[in-house]
């Protein structure tokens, strides 16, 4: 109605009054004008009780959340984003059991139906920006070091960094949070892996502040196999519906992922940073140790032990797994090489091809089953990942180096990447039988005898006639 509509903008433009407060002095924010604020919310909450409208518990929830602002500058805490997490956590949490405060049937006149869910949308909107700040404090810190100033903030001074129990118990609290909002209001599973994840960030905060980064990777790598470990025991105990076991399926699939992702993640993260004298900031190196090769190897058997094990996998998320698998395979096996002292762009193209062909065979191996094509377009993107990295590592290192010159290594090793390419799409014609494959392999096996002729030193007048000839053969 009108009146509603009058008594709506009349909330909105109630704040107003708490700016021109402190425009003119009147009451200024470190002098307790969160208590304007508090008396805002009080003529909220008797909007509510008048109108009997659940529409203004919007306008309560946003009047408590400006209240406690003013708060925290009241007391000097604006600057501190552990406060703010905080706050945001206490808020979330006190909306959700303000919620079943509300009774159940219908015929009352505050009804949990058409009251409790302000309450609940508002305390989800309060947890997800406490967890936010969280997880965003936290991921600055672990990738800057100690006293670092980003953006004029000292992401490493706050409470939440210093004191990992805290930031933990925080993330223990938000898991709470959310497993009882997936109890009240059923969300298919949202809510439920929001809290598996919350369990998970807890663990690496536990975690992060005693062990070296690979120790973070293998603790969050042991927690994905477990979960995957677990599914498959639960699968045979299982009695839900058919509908909801579908349902559940697809929520395992895609927070199983993510518990793969996420030491995933990090591992690409630390090869780049060990990667940081090239282009990036000095404070941004970090030196990866002996323990990232085999942890990263534990990443990849565990991936494929869970694309394995989930036989309930569709086949979009089978190749996403498959990808991962592939990806963290090619991390460990480009920073074994350069643990040997095989760093040099062009070795390393040649060293991690086989990989991709690997990846084909397997995909024989495997033939008639719904591995074949995840593991099929494994291959074709670990080739593209490597070529890729080459182009850009060699742009960037040497960019001469695509000159061929004669008795040139370089021209050389890029004479037998262009073998192994051809050959790994020679193989994929065989399996395919795509005519494509056949036309990209011709087109390499060319590349690779330009650079053969241009590594012996033949002059170039002779290169027409070769190639003129090897095209009649193959005529």
């Amino acid at each position: 109605t009108a009146g509603q509509a009058l008594t709506f903008l009349a909330c909105v433009i109630l704040p107003l009054n708490l700016w021109f407060y402190d425009a003119q002095g009147l009451l200024l924010v470190e002098n307790n004008l969160w208590l304007a604020g508090l008396a805002c919310c009080t003529l909220y909450v008797a909007t509510v009780y008048v109108l009997r409208d659940p529409m203004f518990l919007y306008a309560v929830e946003a009047g408590i959340t400006l209240t406690v602002m003013l708060f925290l500058g009241h007391r000097g805490w604006v600057g501190h984003l552990s406060a703010w997490s905080v706050a945001s956590l206490v808020l979330g949490v006190s909306s959700l059991l303000l919620e079943t405060a509300f009774p159940m049937s219908e015929d009352e006149t505050f009804s949990r139906k058409r009251f409790g869910k302000p309450l609940f949308h508002s305390g989800l909107l309060q947890l997800v920006a406490s967890v936010s700040i969280l997880l965003l404090v936290q991921c600055v810190s672990w990738f800057t070091p100690p006293g670092y100033s980003l953006l004029g903030y000292d992401w490493s001074a706050g409470e939440l960094v210093r004191h990992p129990w805290f930031a933990a118990g925080l993330w223990l609290v938000a898991a709470c949070a959310w497993i009882f909002a997936e109890w009240q209001h059923r969300s298919k599973g949202l809510y439920t892996s929001l809290g598996i994840a919350s369990l998970v960030l807890a663990e690496v905060t536990l975690v992060a502040g005693h062990l070296y980064y690979e120790g973070a990777i293998a603790v969050m790598t042991a927690t994905a196999l477990m979960f995957h470990l677990w599914l498959v025991v639960q699968e045979g105990t299982d009695t839900k519906s058919e509908t909801d076991r579908n349902l559940e399926y697809r929520n395992n699939s895609w927070l199983g992922f993510g518990l793969l992702a996420i030491p995933f993640s990090l591992g690409f993260l630390l090869q780049i940073r060990s990667l940081a004298p090239i282009r990036l900031p000095e404070h941004l190196f970090y030196q990866t140790g002996n323990y990232y090769v085999p942890v990263m190897l534990l990443l990849w058997v565990t991936a494929l032990a869970a694309v394995f094990l989930n036989k309930h996998l569709t086949s979009l998320w089978r190749t996403a797994y498959h990808l991962l698998a592939a990806a963290t395979l090619l991390l460990a096996a480009s920073e074994y090489l350069r643990d040997l002292g095989y760093g040099i762009w062009s070795i390393q193209g040649v060293a991690l091809i086989p990989i991709a062909i690997l990846y084909l065979l397997a995909s024989r191996i495997w033939r008639g089953t719904k591995h074949e094509q995840s593991l099929t377009v494994s291959g074709h993107a670990a080739l593209v990942t490597v070529v890729c990295s080459v182009l850009v590592a060699a742009l960037i290192r040497q960019p001469q180096a695509f000159l061929p010159l004669a008795n040139s290594r370089e021209t050389l090793l890029l004479g037998i990447l262009s073998l192994e390419i051809a050959a790994f799409y020679f193989l994929a014609r065989l399996l395919s039988r795509q005519a494509v494959h056949l036309y990209l392999a011709t087109g390499f096996v060319a590349a690779a005898i330009w650079q053969y002729l241009c590594y012996s030193g033949i002059a170039p007048t002779y290169y027409a006639p070769i190639f003129s000839l090897l095209g009649g053969i193959l005529i």
